[in-house]
């Protein structure tokens, strides 16, 4: 195992580091996971309520995520540097926005509340990504963009002496991040056979405990990627 692999990186880590990068997005998704199939009616409706899951925990917690995931692109987009990279930095925002937008359905959950529209009875179409089958589609991109961009990238040195990919890729700390997030995915697939006593507001949708984690992921790929430019301009102001 060379001395840059994942093993010798996880060995060399902080204690805080171990935190961000792992501990807690894992023992968040657990704990979720925990409280949906605790059978206590209570913990259920803190983590996606039967009224409507939109006003749960877990909906709520990947919108916050997105939200401040934007605010860090708007700070890189803020910085001097080349217009190439100021138009993938404002493209960014642009698709970060979007993706905060459909996440929270526009808003139209809020909206119909007010209204007194019972869920269920409002606007049959609510966003792009639940229509036909682009779900399943996006998440095929977003598996393949996880696995390259942040497992496989940080660990290719030789790429790293492209000026390009030294300023898009992630730290190999990233790695666990997504380790974790197939661990949360793991849980509920092995969960699933034994029918265990829920509200029902995820039946189909138990993927929103990962997706929460995949939020997160990309919030401390910015973060990073924000600390780096900021202290490193020399980084951004060359091709």
């Amino acid at each position: 195992m060379p001395s840059s692999g994942p093993l010798a990186v996880f060995r060399n880590m902080s204690l805080p580091q171990h935190f961000y990068y792992w501990v807690l997005p894992l023992a968040a998704g657990w704990t979720f996971q925990a409280m949906y199939f605790s059978n206590i009616y209570w913990m259920q409706e803190v983590v996606a309520p039967a009224y409507d899951r939109e006003f749960g925990l877990l909906e709520n917690l990947g919108s916050l995520l997105i939200a401040a995931a934007l605010a860090v692109l708007l700070r890189i987009s803020l910085l001097p540097m080349r217009p190439v990279f100021r138009l993938a930095a404002v493209l960014g925002c642009l698709v970060t926005a979007l993706l905060f937008l459909e996440e929270i359905d526009y808003g139209l959950h809020i909206i119909e509340w007010l209204q007194g529209i019972p869920p269920g009875q409002g606007a049959q179409v609510r966003n792009i990504h639940n229509q036909g089958g682009n779900t399943d589609r996006i998440k095929a991109v977003a598996n393949v963009l996880l696995a390259a961009m942040f497992v496989i990238l940080p660990y290719v040195d030789g790429l790293k002496k492209y000026r390009v990919v030294k300023i898009l890729c992630p730290s190999k700390m990233i790695f666990f991040t997504v380790v974790a997030t197939g661990l949360v995915a793991l849980l509920h697939e092995a969960l699933d056979p034994y029918n265990l006593p829920t509200n029902g507001s995820l039946s189909s949708n138990q993927s929103e405990f990962e997706e929460l984690l995949i939020y997160y992921t990309f919030f401390v790929y910015f973060r990073e990627k924000y600390a780096q430019l900021k202290n490193a301009p020399e980084m951004r102001k060359q091709a």
